[in-house]
């Protein structure tokens, strides 16, 4: 989560910087006469850059002011929002290292933003700037390369970039994995999920055009055809710009879709991690490696339990680990093959024979079992076969080349104890891809579990009768599972947890999913606030933008209203205008949003082995393609009044 709020401030003075090149460019694009003006009476390209950087500043600074100033009071209502929701608190005070960076990018912004408008100015002669006769709108811009000109700088730049890309990819991440440094993986990872974002953008800047058209012709089968042909040839004049703001509001869309993909994923996740690793709905345990339950909390429990038999489907008891066991004093265990060249860490797990009726069947992926015997897992464990066999995961079978199929097939399993080290043969009777509660997987892992029956776990650990057994973890099946139900198991065993001398302890998953509801409805909270900034930025580009269309192209207005069209119907038409661009760049951004989420939910899936599923944020989606029509309205009105209350003839002469 606190990267992808890093990458969302670095969005937004992405787009804070694009606002202010927008409003520059409106400025000087109508002020351009008044540009070659002073370029007359002698004053340098040099003096009008720096009046361009003074302009970008007085746009920034005051706003820079008002936001430190505001960052107090919005502190503070996150902090009693904080302390209401979620029981945590914090001074409601900037940090030193905020305001720096707040004043680092106040300065930054006006910077970037203020080079195209610089090179603008730089680049229009004396005539182009004094001529008020000639329309500024161009349908059709052609570019003349000379044989001289051999250096391509977007190449180069190109080229640059697929270096460093490459570097990052090549070197960075086998570095990252060999140092175990998870946090330079995930910001590896993170810019290569970026690059796939914005390779997206630039298909999509190809075939916003195609969209326009199709959304034009389509969708606005009521409007008059002459209407229609006059709005595509309107984006096709302001293509350039509208294809900037267009890209623009599609990667604002997609990164708002993505993010908010990112945040719930990470919550579904931590829910999903808690369930795995308790197994079931309800557990009653004793915290692994620091004791164990004493005989009587295991009576204690079993008599609460049948209290509540009739709503009970079923229930499993997991005893203690043999390395924790007194009787075996184990330094390690180990499953290798006979040469012992491959040799990997384990700890064997006992499971009764009705194990995975009780725990949660989503996180159980069975890769390959022994097909002869319509048994399940754990009650093949209790046969002949299975009393010489272990459940194992897909990383030790692909490692040390085992089959579960094949009965020939075998290898050590290894006893490391303070004395010696003992070996046993034996055999996969299953292996497993995910398994709840265990560490039985397919992905490399420091160790693994192996699963094992009751009767061999006895005669490892040299116990005569399971009252020698210490157990640390008691999973329950209410019947369907219903939250009614698994409450008052919880209450009883919470008794039985509270009277107890161990530390014993009662986990529900109701409880833990409640808090991270709440954690999600905080989150979704300031997310609308994300959304209603990026959407006010969104707003004022597209009424910058805007405005430069409609008065680039007051001697056109002119035309038409010359030839009959009312001002009505003018006005209609820059909202059309507005209303295409933006349903165009929502779809583009909503489509490409959806993609890099969903690429992100299968790589959160493959990296965490649950059961993650990806679900289109359909509520975020239409609050921000409503809000974005809304903009298209706003945006397109203010400038269309702006200039219709001219005459014909003011506007021919403007």
């Amino acid at each position: 989560l606190g990267i992808v709020m890093n990458l969302v401030l670095i969005v937004l003075a992405a787009i804070s910087s694009y606002l202010v090149y927008s409003l520059l460019m409106i400025s000087f694009d109508t002020r351009m006469f008044e540009m070659g003006i002073f370029r007359l009476i002698g004053i340098r390209k040099y003096a009008l850059c720096f009046l361009v950087l003074v302009q970008s500043l007085l746009f920034v600074l005051p706003a820079l002011i008002v936001g430190i100033g505001t960052s107090f009071l919005y502190l503070w209502l996150v902090s009693n929002i904080f302390d209401s929701k979620l029981q945590f608190s914090f001074t409601p005070v900037p940090s030193g290292t905020a305001f720096i960076w707040a004043i680092c990018v106040g300065l930054i912004v006006p910077l970037l933003a203020s080079l195209i408008p610089m090179f603008n100015v730089l680049s229009k002669t004396l005539s182009e700037s004094v001529d008020m006769e000639h329309s500024k709108s161009r349908g059709v811009h052609i570019t003349v390369e000379f044989a001289s000109d051999n250096t391509n700088w977007s190449l180069v730049v190109f080229g640059l970039v697929i270096i460093a890309f490459g570097l990052l990819v090549y070197y960075m991440l086998p570095l990252s994995i060999l140092l175990m440094d998870f946090q330079l993986m995930l910001w590896i990872l993170i810019i290569v999920l970026l690059a796939l974002f914005i390779g997206l953008i630039m298909i999509a800047m190809n075939i916003q055009h195609l969209l326009e058209l199709f959304i034009i012709y389509v969708l606005m089968f009521l409007e008059t055809a002459y209407m229609k042909m006059v709005i595509a040839k309107n984006l096709i004049a302001h293509r350039i710009r509208n294809q900037r703001t267009g890209t623009t509001f599609s990667v604002v869309i997609g990164f708002l879709i993505f993010v908010i993909v990112a945040y719930t994923l990470e919550l579904q996740n931590t829910k999903l991690s808690m369930l795995r690793l308790h197994g079931a709905y309800l557990e009653f345990y004793i915290k692994r490696n620091e004791g164990k339950m004493t005989f009587v909390d295991v009576i204690n429990a079993e008599q609460a339990l049948a209290k509540h038999k009739d709503i009970i489907e079923g229930y499993a008891w997991v005893p203690q680990d043999l390395k924790l066991h007194p009787h075996v004093k184990l330094r390690e265990e180990w499953v290798a093959d006979y040469a012992v060249l491959h040799n990997y860490r384990v700890t064997s797990e006992a499971v009764p024979p009705h194990y995975f009726d009780v725990a949660n069947k989503d996180f159980l992926t069975v890769a390959s079992k022994n097909k002869t015997s319509d048994l399940s897992l754990a009650e093949q464990l209790y046969t002949p076969r299975g009393s010489q066999a272990l459940g194992v995961g897909s990383f030790l079978k692909r490692e040390l080349g085992i089959s579960a199929t094949d009965p020939d097939s075998t290898f050590l399993l290894r006893f490391g104890r303070t004395t010696d080290t003992m070996a046993y043969e034996t055999r996969a009777l299953f292996v497993l891809n995910t398994c709840p509660s265990f560490q039985l997987s397919r992905l490399i892992k420091p160790w693994q579990h192996v699963l094992i029956s009751y009767p061999l776990y006895f005669k490892l650990v040299n116990a005569s009768s399971p009252s020698l057994v210490n157990f640390w973890s008691l999973i329950v099946k209410a019947k369907k599972d219903k939250t009614a139900y698994l409450d008052e198991i919880y209450s009883s065993l919470r008794t039985v947890a509270d009277e107890s001398k161990e530390d014993v302890s009662v986990w529900t998953y109701s409880d833990s999913a409640d808090d991270i509801d709440s954690i999600h409805s905080f989150l979704d909270v300031i997310f609308y606030i994300i959304i209603i900034l990026f959407m006010l930025l969104f707003v004022f580009s597209l009424i910058s933008s805007m405005t430069a269309n409609v008065l680039e192209q007051v001697k056109e207005l002119a035309v038409l209203r010359a030839v009959g069209m009312t001002k009505g119907r003018a006005a209609v038409l820059y909202m059309y205008e507005a209303f295409v661009l933006v349903l165009s760049s929502s779809i583009i951004g909503a489509v490409i949003g959806i993609i890099v989420g969903f690429t992100l939910s299968l790589q959160r899936g493959l990296y965490t082995d649950l059961p993650v599923t990806f679900s289109v944020p359909w509520v975020h989606l239409l609050i921000i393609v409503g809000a974005s029509l809304l903009c298209a309205a706003i945006s397109s009105i203010s400038p269309a009044i702006l200039v219709l209350t001219r005459s014909v003839a003011l506007l021919a002469k403007s």
